[in-house]
C-alpha cells in the first residue's frame, strides 16, 4: 500500500473526544460510491462480517461486545451498530486491546491500542512504506482507507482506521 496524503490536526482540537473529531474530518473528505473491500487493521478488511472476523481471531481471545444500538442514519433508516474488544490483541509483534465497529455486519473501523506505542507506530511506518503518523496525524491509504493516530478517553495512544465511502454509506454526515 502507498500512503497518500498526510494532515497534522491543529492543537486545539486535541481537546475534542476523538470519536466527533474523526466523523467531522471525514465528513469533510467525502467518500466515492461503489468502494470495494479496504485494508484497515491488518488483518482485517472493510466489509467482513462479525462471523469473518470472529473466524481469523486466534481461539484464545476473548470478543467482548462493549456497545450494541441502533443508530439513525441520515436518511432515516435504523443502522445496526456493534463495537467489539478484543484484549491482548497482537499486532506486527504488539500486544494491545482491538476495538472492532460494525455497521449492519460491516466492518468499518478499526482501532488498535498498543502496549508500546511507539514500537507499533515505527513497525506501522515500514510496513506502509514510509507513512510517519506523528499523534494527530491523518492519512489516506488506498482507496477509502483513512489512518490516524490519537489519543483514547483514558489518555491511551491508539492508531485507527476506517472506510469513508462505508460511513458515508451507513451514517451520512448530517450537518
Amino acid at each position: 500500500m502507498r500512503p497518500g496524503r498526510l494532515e497534522r490536526l491543529p492543537a486545539p482540537l486535541g481537546r475534542i473526544p476523538s470519536l466527533l473529531l474523526i466523523l467531522a474530518f471525514g465528513a469533510s473528505c467525502g467518500g466515492q460510491a461503489g468502494s470495494t473491500r479496504s485494508e484497515l487493521a491488518p488483518p482485517f478488511e472493510s466489509e467482513m462480517s462479525v462471523g469473518q472476523t470472529q473466524a481469523i481471531l486466534p481461539r484464545d481471545h476473548i470478543w467482548v461486545v462493549e456497545k450494541e444500538y441502533l443508530q439513525q442514519s441520515g436518511d432515516g433508516r435504523d443502522v445496526h451498530t456493534l463495537v467489539a474488544r478484543v484484549s491482548g490483541f497482537e499486532s506486527f509483534g504488539q500486544r494491545g486491546d482491538l476495538l472492532l465497529r460494525f455497521y449492519d455486519d460491516n466492518l468499518i473501523w478499526t482501532e488498535f491500542h498498543p502496549v508500546d506505542p511507539g514500537r507499533y507506530l515505527s513497525s506501522l511506518r515500514e510496513y506502509y512504506g514510509g507513512i510517519d503518523l506523528p499523534e494527530g496525524a491523518v492519512g489516506s491509504l488506498v482507496g477509502d482507507t483513512r489512518i490516524w493516530s490519537w489519543r483514547d478517553e483514558q489518555g491511551r495512544s491508539y492508531v485507527g482506521w476506517r472506510n469513508d465511502a462505508l460511513m458515508d454509506r451507513f451514517i451520512p454526515y448530517r450537518g
